[in-house]
C-alpha cells in the first residue's frame, strides 16, 4: 500500500508525513518492510502515528480505525493489499512452533527420555510445577480482582466494584460517628431560642427589623457597623429583656398579673416550666429552684457585656430567612457559645435561663440543644443497617 501512495500528501500538524519523505519511501520501495523497519524504527512511530497525516493516536490499537475513518478512500483502495502485507508480517514475526527452539528441544527430550534420565526427571518435575503455577494464576478462583477501566483515557481503576462497597460503609460509619460526636458537643455549646410571633410582648417583628436595618447599613454605610449581625441581634434582645425586667420593679400591677399567670411565685421569683405533652401546656417544674428577680437582672447585664467579645458567641442565627409578611407562629434562632474560658459566664447564665419563665417577658423560650440525629443522619444509618 505504502509503495503506491503519492508522495504529495501534505501534513496537518507541522510534521512531514512518512509518505512525503522521499528518502524513506525510496528505501521502502527498494528494500521492503523488514529492512525499512530495522533501519528507521526509531524515527517512525507507525504504531501511534499516521503515516499519511501524522495524526498521533494514544492507543496504538486504534491506528487501524484512524485509517478507516480519516482516510476512507485510501483505505478502500488499498485495504486488501494492507491485509495481505499484515498477514505476511505476522508470519515473519511469529516463527513456526516446529522450529528447533530451546523450548521445543526440551519438550521433545522430556517426552523421550523423561522417565530414563535423572536429570530429565528433575527437569520434568520443574516444568510441571511451573505449569501448575501458571494455570493457578490464570484460573478464575485465583483472580481475586477484576480490574475495571477508569474514567480517564487509557486509565485503569485501582479499585474494584467489590472493594467499593466496604469503603463506602466505612465512610458512612465514620460520618455517623463524627455526627454523634458533634451532637454531644452541641449539648454543651448550643441553645435553641423560640420567639413567639403573636402577642404584644413578642420581639419577633423587632428582630426582623433589626436584621433588615443592619443589612441596609452594611450596603450603604458599613463604617457605622462595629459589631457582627449575630452580636447585634443578641445585644438587642438582651437590651429589651433587661429593660422589661427592670420596669417590673416599679410596676406592682404587672407583677401581680404575672403571679396570676403562675410565671412568678408568691415571693416574686421566676418559676421554671416544662412542657406536658399530654395536656399540651406548660407546667411548673418542681425540681428547679425559682430564679430571683434581682439575680436575673444582674445576669442579663453580665451576659450583655460578655457577648461584646466577638469570639464568645459564634452563632445567633434564625433557622429560616425572616420575612415580616410570613413569620408564622414562631421565629426560631440557634445560638452557639464558645467553650473559651471568657465565655463561661455566658454559658452559666444561659443555662439558668433554660425553661425559665423570665423570658416570657419578650415572648421567648430557651432550651438546650438535644442530642438527636437529623433526617440525613437517620437515612445514612438506615442504609448502613441494610448493607451490614
Amino acid at each position: 500500500m505504502w509503495k503506491s501512495l503519492s508522495s504529495s500528501q501534505s501534513d496537518t500538524n507541522g510534521f512531514t508525513p512518512l509518505i512525503a519523505q522521499a528518502e524513506k519511501m525510496e528505501y521502502l520501495r527498494a528494500h521492503g518492510w523488514r529492512k525499512f523497519l530495522a533501519q528507521f524504527a526509531s524515527q517512525c512511530d507507525l504504531h501511534h502515528t499516521c503515516g499519511i497525516c501524522t495524526q498521533w493516536v494514544v492507543d496504538g490499537r486504534a491506528i487501524r480505525q484512524h485509517y478507516k475513518k480519516s482516510h476512507a478512500s485510501i483505505w478502500a483502495r488499498y485495504s486488501a493489499q494492507y491485509e495481505a502485507e499484515v498477514k505476511q508480517l505476522r508470519k515473519i514475526a511469529e516463527p513456526d512452533s516446529s522450529l528447533t527452539t530451546a523450548a521445543a528441544v526440551n519438550q521433545e527430550m522430556m517426552a523421550v527420555l523423561g522417565g530414563l534420565l535423572p536429570s530429565m526427571q528433575a527437569l520434568a518435575e520443574s516444568s510441571q510445577q511451573l505449569g501448575k503455577r501458571q494455570l493457578d494464576s490464570g484460573s478464575p478462583a485465583r483472580r481475586k480482582h477484576k480490574w475495571v477501566k477508569g474514567d480517564g483515557k487509557g486509565a485503569s481503576s485501582m479499585t474494584t466494584s467489590n472493594d467499593l462497597l466496604p469503603l463506602i460503609k466505612l465512610l458512612v460509619a465514620l460520618v455517623l460517628r463524627q455526627g454523634d460526636s458533634l451532637g454531644r458537643l452541641e449539648t454543651d455549646t448550643s441553645y435553641f431560642l423560640a420567639l413567639k410571633v403573636p402577642g404584644e410582648e413578642s420581639l419577633a417583628l423587632t428582630m426582623v427589623k433589626v436584621i433588615a436595618k443592619w443589612r441596609d447599613l452594611k450596603l450603604k454605610d458599613p463604617a457605622q457597623l462595629k459589631m457582627s449581625l449575630r452580636t447585634t441581634l443578641f445585644v438587642a434582645l438582651l437590651q429589651e429583656l433587661g429593660a422589661r425586667a427592670e420596669a417590673l420593679l416599679t410596676n406592682p400591677e404587672k407583677i401581680q398579673a404575672l403571679k396570676d399567670q403562675k410565671l412568678l411565685t408568691a415571693e416574686g421569683e421566676w418559676v421554671y416550666q416544662v412542657w406536658n405533652p399530654a395536656e399540651k401546656t406548660l407546667e411548673i417544674c418542681p425540681t428547679r429552684t425559682p430564679l430571683k428577680m434581682e439575680t436575673f437582672i444582674q445576669q442579663v447585664k453580665q451576659t450583655q457585656q460578655a457577648i461584646l467579645v466577638p469570639e464568645h458567641v459564634t452563632r445567633f442565627q434564625a433557622t429560616k430567612p425572616p420575612n415580616e409578611e410570613h413569620l408564622g407562629e414562631v421565629l426560631p434562632f440557634l445560638i452557639d457559645v464558645s467553650l473559651r474560658p471568657g465565655a463561661a459566664r455566658v454559658h452559666q447564665n444561659l443555662r439558668s435561663w433554660v425553661e425559665c419563665a423570665a423570658l416570657q417577658l419578650i415572648g421567648a423560650r430557651l432550651r438546650g440543644a438535644r442530642q438527636k440525629r437529623g433526617q440525613q443522619m437517620n437515612q445514612l444509618q438506615q442504609w448502613l443497617t441494610a448493607h451490614r
